[in-house]
């Protein structure tokens, strides 16, 4: 369960013609939600941080920044603005998973891309 999950029911919404931005925003907060109570539940089962987890820390957070600044950067590559960005963005428009015919990979089936 996690982004796989949350990737079929982003598809199965599309599918049924339920792809507003609600649900979505309700499916990512519910997510978050369980995974900041799971990291909770973890961290209390721990109970006294060992030395070397400050190390492993340290590191989860330096790679977090560089990938939040990976996301926030703007992207000019060609694929990903004519495929990876474009087709979920007309899925939205259209609330739901419809064949496009301009953008000939909308007749595959995307997981990845509907998150």
């Amino acid at each position: 369960m996690g982004l796989g999950f949350l990737g079929l029911l982003v598809f199965f919404l599309g599918a049924l013609h339920l792809l507003y931005p609600i649900f979505l925003q309700i499916m990512v907060a519910g997510f978050a939600v369980a995974g900041i109570y799971f990291s909770a539940f973890r961290l209390r089962a721990l109970g006294r941080i060992r030395a070397g987890a400050w190390l492993e820390a340290a590191l989860v957070l330096v790679f977090g920044a560089i990938i939040i600044v990976a996301l926030v950067h703007p992207t000019r590559f060609y694929a990903a603005l004519t495929y990876h960005l474009a087709l979920p963005r007309q899925y939205l428009l259209r609330n739901s998973i419809v064949p496009i015919p301009s953008i000939s990979y909308s007749y595959f089936p995307e997981i990845a891309e509907m998150l």
